[in-house]
């Protein structure tokens, strides 16, 4: 290597981000549902004993929506925005006349999370799964994103929702098959090595999450150092590796990055992982 490039690459690294934090304030929350009014109140306490065992905070503001409050979606939209919420909380398959579809969340909850810029908290639909078994004891609240670096809005909800008694778990999986599609265009260019491209990209894929999660660590242990935070960084298969870390441990909340960088539409890990995990309440920022 050249002084020059061994320059480059010392300089690059040390370009590396590292977490900034940021605590977040809710102080207003809006709970839309499709329930009648009895009904509706019963699902806003069971999200005010959720809210009270992660964020414990008393201070907050909470209104409830129940069917009555029904109105077409740019009145929704226009009444919503009038709220200024800090934190919107829905279910899946809102205003939907079939629940049932295993592989969506429900238009409404598509244009909550894509056609508005508030935080979506969605849980299992009540008709369909309890949150009793949440709220029986303090389960994990897991990072889940494609870039682990950069996320400092991402990790600071998270830990909004994070309490000592479960860990703050960082997530970054590599798509196993993503990386096997572009080795095999890399093994048919005669001038570089596939034996060293491979162990170097897969290196270098993995290096930068791994310093970002360590300084997220390193930040954590001086600010809030009553909280364990775990990391899990690795290649996989996307929906087998979520799949078994939340079958390894009690989930409370996965927290990801759902728009595109256009913005056009639920962005794809995080619109699969939504859809596959049902009995998971889901932050959507």
């Amino acid at each position: 290597m050249s002084d020059l490039s061994s320059f480059e690459s010392v300089f690059r690294r040390a370009l590396r981000h590292r977490f900034e934090y940021n605590p977040i304030e809710i102080n207003n929350v809006l709970v839309i549902t499709d329930l009648e009014k009895d009904k509706a109140e019963e699902y806003g306490k069971k999200i005010q004993a959720y809210l009270q065992a992660t964020i414990r905070k008393d201070t907050y503001h909470i209104d409830i929506w129940a069917k009555d409050d029904y109105s077409p979606w740019p009145m929704m939209k226009e009444r919503i925005k009038s709220k200024k919420p800090d934190l919107l909380i829905t279910y899946r398959m809102l205003f939907a006349q079939d629940i049932s579809p295993d592989k969506s969340l429900g238009s409404y909850v598509d244009l909550l999370s894509q056609d508005t810029s508030y935080p979506l908290l969605v849980t299992p639909h009540p008709k369909l799964f309890s949150m009793d078994n949440i709220l029986k004891e303090e389960g994990a609240v897991l990072v889940a994103t494609e870039h682990l670096i950069e996320d400092n809005r991402l990790v600071n909800f998270a830990l909004k929702f994070t309490v000592k008694e479960a860990p703050l778990v960082l997530v970054h999986i590599e798509d196993e098959d993503t990386f096997d599609y572009y080795m095999e265009a890399i093994s048919k260019i005669p001038d570089i090595s596939t034996e060293v491209a491979q162990t170097k990209l897969k290196e270098q894929l993995l290096a930068d999450p791994i310093h970002y999660a360590q300084s997220v660590q390193e930040v954590l242990k001086e600010k809030r150092p009553e909280l364990q935070v775990e990391t899990y960084i690795k290649f996989g298969h996307l929906i087998s590796a979520y799949r078994d870390l939340l079958s390894e441990h009690a989930t409370d909340l996965l927290v990801m990055n759902t728009k595109d960088d256009t913005q056009l539409a639920m962005h794809s890990v995080g619109y699969s992982l939504a859809v596959e995990f049902r009995q998971t309440p889901i932050l959507l920022l």
